[in-house]
């Protein structure tokens, strides 16, 4: 099963890790971090479990000015002929170049 991380899975993701990279990490400091990027909207921890057991987890760190940091690559885009809809840009490969958003586009 997969589920959001919480403060409660510290522990076990601290074991995870320590056993992944051979060696034991400050716990205190690396609880601090972990209770930092919980309570940050920039990232989202995933565990996954078996019983009450963590047995994996993913931190997901969310970059939500990116597409404004991209200016030049989206002067190209634009160049090109894609549009942008809601920061996507596409391209439509049949030859109708029409500028509304559709799915397949």
């Amino acid at each position: 099963m997969y589920r959001k991380g919480t403060y409660d899975d510290c522990r076990q993701i601290y074991n995870l890790i320590c056993d992944m990279e051979s060696t034991e990490l400050d716990y205190d400091k690396f609880s601090e971090i972990y209770k930092n990027q919980l309570n940050s909207e920039s990232y989202y921890s995933l565990v996954r479990c078996a019983g009450d057991e963590v047995i994996g987890v993913i931190n997901l760190r969310f970059e939500r000015q990116l597409h404004q940091l991209r200016k030049d690559t989206h002067r190209f885009y634009l160049r090109e002929g894609m549009h942008n809809f809601h920061y996507k840009f596409s391209l439509n490969l049949t030859g109708n170049d029409s500028a509304e958003n559709a799915i397949g586009k």
